[in-house]
């Protein structure tokens, strides 16, 4: 069913995201869920945001940075760097694209498009 509802639509990388953290709720929630199947899952929907990431920053790295900041209206304004913190996505985080996005604010300034600098308060 979860797969149906990624198929569907934009925003593959959040919704990624999102059945990565919904399966690891349901793991957290009920004990007597499947927990090899969950993992499973929760790999799935890991290697998905994953992949869009990769092909998104080889694609253009720029873009790429700019998709994982932007707020998603399906998310209620969260952007998908929000959401892979909310999932626990160790390698996401680390990707080259998440850190170039968090070095901008750690530094005071994050590039919303070519030529607007906005800051962070």
């Amino acid at each position: 069913m979860s797969r149906i509802f990624w198929r569907h639509g934009d925003n593959y990388m959040a919704k990624a995201l999102i059945g990565m953290r919904m399966y690891t709720n349901m793991g957290e929630q009920f004990s007597n869920m499947d927990q090899e199947a969950l993992d499973e899952h929760i790999n799935d929907y890991s290697e998905l945001a994953m992949d869009i990431l990769r092909r998104s920053y080889k694609s253009n790295e720029n873009d790429s940075s700019q998709m994982i900041v932007s707020s998603l209206s399906c998310c209620s304004t969260h952007s998908v760097l929000g959401l892979a913190v909310l999932a626990e996505h160790e390698e996401f985080i680390a990707h080259s694209s998440s850190q170039t996005v968090l070095n901008e604010i750690w530094s005071g300034g994050i590039r919303q498009c070519d030529n607007i600098n906005m800051k962070v308060q």
